[in-house]
């Protein structure tokens, strides 16, 4: 699904302040060139209203289905870690991964641009998954631990050990080792 385009990164800076320490995002004060008259109200009175009523107040505390803060900008709901990232950054990558896996965390530390494989090894795991790992479950009879790491276009299968410390050491070099090959995939690609 692809992401509606956010408005231009200097009408962001100059619509939200962000707070690096919480993630949050707050209404800037606007001048009177942000609205028109209506009717018999001004320019100005309208200014003064918006102002009184949103200025410094948070912005994008809604949150969506999925688990994301939203807020409305120009009629639209955007998600607000799309547009911290826009604030900061100034481009819109498909995907930004929230790294510690909390949704609603939208400091910059915790954000990064993610491929879709590197979004998907970063979700939570599945509810079925009863090792509490990672690529890695018991065998069919429960004697060994088995890991299967996922790669591009198949299912790579290292291995059945009987130590969990051989396969999470496994594991993680696998992927590992996929992690490096998909970064160097989309360097070239860039």
């Amino acid at each position: 699904m692809a992401n509606k385009p956010l408005p231009d990164q200097s009408y962001l800076i100059n619509r939200f302040r962000y707070d690096p320490d919480t993630g949050h995002l707050f209404f800037k004060e606007q001048g009177v060139d942000e609205f028109k008259a209506s009717g018999s109200i001004s320019a100005q009175t309208r200014m003064l209203q918006w102002n009184s009523l949103w200025s410094g107040k948070r912005a994008f505390t809604a949150i969506n289905s999925a688990g994301y803060h939203v807020g409305n900008l120009r009629r639209s709901v955007f998600l607000a870690h799309r547009i911290i990232w826009k604030m900061a950054y100034g481009d819109e990558p498909e995907l930004i991964d929230h790294v510690n896996r909390i949704k609603t965390d939208n400091r910059l530390s915790n954000l990064r641009a993610a491929t879709k494989r590197q979004n998907s090894w970063n979700a939570k795991l599945r509810s079925d998954n009863r090792s509490d790992l990672k690529n890695i479950k018991r065998s069919s009879n429960g004697t060994k631990w088995v890991v299967h790491v996922v790669a591009p276009d198949s299912v790579s299968y290292r291995g059945s050990f009987d130590c969990l410390g051989q396969a999470i050491a496994i594991r993680d070099a696998a992927r590992t080792a996929l992690m490096e090959a998909e970064q160097k995939r989309s360097v070239r690609a860039v």
